[in-house]
């Protein structure tokens, strides 16, 4: 299972890499004390695929 953590800004980025790349929706949840993987900012969501 990979993990993508994304902020407010790139939530809808890191569902588009899930979706275009491995064919599937990815799992979405909130977390906390976690930076961004596009900018280095707080993570609001962890974006699973499974």
């Amino acid at each position: 299972m990979e993990l993508i953590y994304a902020c407010e800004e790139h939530i809808d980025e890191a569902m588009d890499e899930v979706i275009n790349e491995k064919e599937t929706f990815p799992v979405i949840n909130e977390v906390a004390e976690k930076k961004c993987s596009y900018c280095n900012n707080q993570a609001k969501y962890e974006v699973k695929m499974m």
